[in-house]
């Protein structure tokens, strides 16, 4: 392998409770040169004493920024004094596997036309840590078998890498998780770096990006370790929906029309997506954003009448719909 460096950026928020053991888990790797970048963005808890904890080790870059709110801000700081020829994103309450760095560089190394490349996960939860990790591979690698074959193109059992029809199919996936992303940093020259205008979502909109125009590439085994808590930002689930809007507007923006090929599977997926938010913000009766998702439904499936009718649900007087819902209550 040649001799490169990774930049490991890690943007962190009143997280001391977890960046110790999310550093501790960067300086264990089995590949070295690398640098880790924390851009701390106006924490007041405990966060420089963790730190300087690991102050001695030279390969620690740590820079402190007034609170900005969005991950996004924190990240972009971070690839501005990047110096790797590759990047890969931690967040700070999340951990890498022992040997991450190195298997997902073999992946880029190798693959010169692959522009990301990521991986499986485990959950945090060290007492059923085998089972999950079990459970999540499957998944996956379930997810990729099911593909068709015009968004392959290379798979083994250990690895898939994907062309870029690859695109349609990430809106609204699990497949890429953002503490199991590293890609190349001559390619965001290219494609440009996380949008500050979106809050939530900035990294999946990155990654579609990147994908339009690159090969990405998955590894089948476990590159991080997901820690789930309750301040999750992910936990927002209103705000997310709001947000994912933004991403796929966004996406959709950047071709003219989806290719024939793929356009029923695409227009079927973003569809189911668009009714499953719909029908949850109907029940919190939040009608506003519901009738938002049955219209956008409409326009991509107008011969559809399940989208019709919750539109027209959507438009009852409050004390009617309250009438059906006992009646489907029984």
């Amino acid at each position: 392998m040649n001799e490169v460096m990774v930049s490991i950026i890690i943007p962190t928020y009143n997280r001391a409770a977890y960046l110790d053991e999310a550093l501790a888990s960067v300086f264990q790797q089995d590949f070295e040169d690398y640098e880790v970048i924390v851009i701390d963005d106006g924490s007041t808890d405990g966060t420089r004493a963790v730190i300087e904890k690991y102050a001695s080790d030279a390969r620690l870059r740590y820079e402190y920024q007034q609170n900005s709110g969005k991950p996004s801000i924190a990240r972009n700081r971070g690839l501005q004094i990047a110096r790797g020829d590759y990047v890969a994103f931690l967040d700070s309450d999340d951990l890498l596997s022992a040997n991450s760095i190195l298997l997902r560089l073999e992946i880029l190394e190798k693959y010169a036309d692959v522009g990301l490349v990521t991986g499986s996960w485990a959950d945090y939860d060290f007492a059923n840590s085998h089972k999950n990790l079990k459970s999540i591979l499957k998944r996956h690698k379930n997810w990729f078998s099911e593909l068709p074959d015009l968004y392959v193109s290379y798979m083994t059992n250990h690895i898939c890498i994907c062309n870029e029809n690859i695109a349609f199919e990430l809106f609204n996936s699990d497949i890429i998780f953002t503490s199991s992303v590293m890609l190349r940093s001559t390619i965001l020259r290219d494609i440009g770096v996380f949008s500050e205008d979106i809050k939530l979502g900035e990294d999946y909109d990155l990654w579609l990006r990147i994908a339009m125009k690159y090969k990405t590439g998955f590894i089948f085994e476990a590159v991080s370790i997901r820690r789930a808590h309750e301040e999750n930002i992910s936990k927002c689930r209103d705000e997310n929906y709001d947000w994912d809007l933004v991403v796929l507007d966004n996406f959709h923006k950047r071709f003219d029309t989806v290719p024939k090929l793929i356009k029923n599977r695409y227009c079927n997926r973003i569809y189911s997506y668009l009714i499953n938010t719909g029908t949850y913000f109907l029940d919190k009766n939040m009608f506003d954003k519901a009738r938002t998702r049955f219209i956008t439904a409409i326009t991509l499936k107008p011969l559809s009448t399940k989208a019709f009718i919750y539109y027209f649900f959507s438009l009852l007087p409050m004390t009617f719909i309250k009438k059906i819902r006992r009646l489907r209550n029984g």
